[in-house]
């Protein structure tokens, strides 16, 4: 009877561990440029879940004005992109999901002040 109750137990949890980090890990990536298209380097990129805007990850760009946010759940997010000499950028709602597990988010071109 024991034997029998441990290993019913062992089971539920196994299905649950795998049902909790059995999903793949998703990615967000993407590239910034200035307005006259040369690589931002340094700039911050911050992902924010939609819901509550709550932040998830930040990140600084590469000298290639390239970033990656990796090992990301299922969610609704958005990037938030700031450098001191241009105006901030918000994009559009990102997806992750079954069928979107790595978004390329649109190049994105950072104005200078106004």
């Amino acid at each position: 009877m024991k034997k029998t109750a441990l290993l019913i137990a062992f089971s539920l949890t196994s299905i649950l561990l795998t049902l909790a980090y059995g999903q793949e890990a998703g990615t967000i990536s993407g590239l910034v440029r200035d307005s006259a298209q040369k690589p931002l380097d340094g700039a911050v990129v911050s992902l924010l879940l939609v819901k509550d805007s709550s932040l998830v990850k930040s990140a600084l760009t590469e000298p290639n004005g390239s970033f990656l946010f990796s090992n990301l759940k299922d969610e609704v997010y958005f990037v938030l992109v700031t450098e001191m000499e241009h105006q901030k950028y918000r994009s559009q709602e990102i997806v992750l999901d079954e069928s979107h597990r790595a978004v390329i988010v649109p190049e994105i071109a950072l104005l200078s002040p106004q």
